[in-house]
């Protein structure tokens, strides 16, 4: 069947149009490449360096270009700059919004630094939920000082109720990272028992033996003299 003027002219606009599409979408895939790759490791060093040397307004340029290339690291930094006034104006409102466009990146100190602030309600308005929801993120993707912090919320009923079973689960992973104050309170928690954490003085002197095993590979770490009879 012989196909019209019109069905032939229809096709080949068609096939522009695809043809125009595909370009299109070329283009938009290398302008995200190329805005990817325009925040480097190098620009956040000396992104760092203007910091640490008090030049704050350069500082914020380059963490503010970082932000708005997606590093979640620029944004958590930007951020503190907000948040304390340095090479901007004072805004713990603007600080929120970048700490938590960073945690919603996965970047963990933004998640914990959430909470405290959350906690706190000192500089953004309390609200313990959220600081739960933030501290609990982090936690679970093993930060140490999360799981400390929510381990002593759980134990002393900061999130409105005791739970320490969660606490010792918290202080528990927090002990095997490392923390010797979560060592500590699980060694007092076992010690004389709470709550429905019953008494083991075998568990709780096996937290006493970790600090000072800790205590000594540290000292030998820093070159001190040691002395184990201590």
């Amino acid at each position: 069947m012989m196909k019209t003027s019109g069905e032939s002219k229809a096709k080949i606009l068609f096939s522009r149009g695809v043809v125009v599409l595909a370009l299109l979408c070329a283009a938009w895939f290398v302008f995200r490449l190329q805005s990817g790759t325009q925040w480097t490791p190098a620009l956040a060093e000396e992104g760092l360096i203007a910091y640490e040397n008090g030049d704050y307004a350069e500082a914020f340029r380059l963490f503010k270009r970082g932000d708005e290339s997606g590093d979640p690291q620029s944004s958590f930094i930007l951020g503190a700059m907000y948040l304390n006034g340095l090479g901007v104006g004072r805004n713990p409102a603007e600080a929120e919004r970048l700490y938590v466009k960073a945690a919603e990146n996965d970047y963990i100190p933004a998640m914990t630094t959430l909470g405290f602030l959350y906690a706190a309600g000192n500089i953004l308005p309390e609200n313990r939920e959220a600081a739960h929801v933030y501290m609990a993120e982090a936690a679970d993707k093993n930060d140490r000082e999360a799981q400390v912090t929510l381990a002593s919320w759980y134990e002393n009923g900061f999130l409105g109720h005791k739970d320490t079973a969660l606490a010792v689960k918290w202080y528990t992973k927090a002990a095997r990272n490392g923390d010797k104050n979560a060592k500590l309170a699980l060694a007092l928690i076992y010690r004389e028992g709470k709550g429905l954490v019953a008494p083991n003085i075998f568990t709780s002197k096996r937290w006493y033996d970790s600090i000072e095993k800790q205590s000594v590979y540290e000292k030998r770490f820093q070159g001190e003299t040691l002395d184990v009879s201590e």
